[in-house]
């Protein structure tokens, strides 16, 4: 994949499909292509950046330090996903990781650009409020869910919220999710045990309301998931 490719991409994905054809050309002279591999971090919590990404390609995992404990799993990040956003606040710091969990390839755009652009391109500076607004909403309802759901309540719904946006129907009304999803990933994603996870599962299995092998997980009966 090539830049031009990695940008052609990105046309449709909010918040950048709000820009002018204009500002395309202005876009690709302060973007680059960005190749992460397996496990390597694209950026650090608190380090000082330059530019916001696109994910074109493969997964990105989203985490914060929390002090005097693990840290925890906020985003899994897709194509079409923007992360790093926080450097068009006031800092000018990342306020999480972002680490592959395949190999991944991610358009990378001047932070400075940007702002410019939403100020420049009203219609772009509102697609921004909004995306800006939503990833807060679903903050806000991942809080409350491990604030107020029991384990397999939680387990539920984010497995519901996955097929929402990375699933695809299959037969008698199956879903099958479309991302590689481990017990410990999982368990990372609403602050459970891998073991818990392996034990809400594998009940679910018996029961007939999921089916999963190889990371790969089949809800057979979605509308029982607690």
């Amino acid at each position: 994949m090539d830049l031009d490719n990695g940008i052609a991409q990105i046309r449709n994905a909010e918040p950048w499909n709000a820009l002018p054809e204009a500002a395309w050309s202005k876009l690709r002279k302060s973007a680059r292509l960005i190749s992460v591999s397996k496990h390597q971090v694209l950026f650090y919590q608190s380090e000082h950046g330059q530019g916001v990404f696109i994910v074109t390609r493969g997964l990105m995992k989203l985490s914060k330090a929390i002090p005097q404990g693990k840290d925890t799993s906020i985003f899994l990040a897709q194509p079409g996903d923007t992360i790093g956003e926080q450097l068009l606040g006031v800092g000018t710091c990342y306020a999480c990781r972002a680490q592959a969990l395949v190999d991944s390839t991610l358009v990378e755009i001047n932070a400075e650009w940007v702002v410019q652009a939403a100020q420049q391109y009203p219609a772009f500076g509102w697609s921004w409020c909004r995306f800006l607004l939503e990833r807060l909403r679903e903050s806000e309802e991942r809080l409350l869910r491990h604030r107020f759901n029991l384990t397999r309540q939680r387990i539920g719904l984010f497995l519901k919220e996955v097929a929402r946006h990375h699933a695809r129907s299959i037969v008698n009304g199956e879903i099958e999710l479309e991302l590689p999803m481990t017990h410990e990933l999982l368990g990372e994603m609403v602050s459970v045990s891998r073991q818990r996870v392996t034990t809400v599962l594998g009940e679910w299995a018996e029961a007939g309301i999921i089916r999963y092998a190889r990371n790969r997980i089949v809800l057979t009966k979605p509308e029982l998931l607690c």
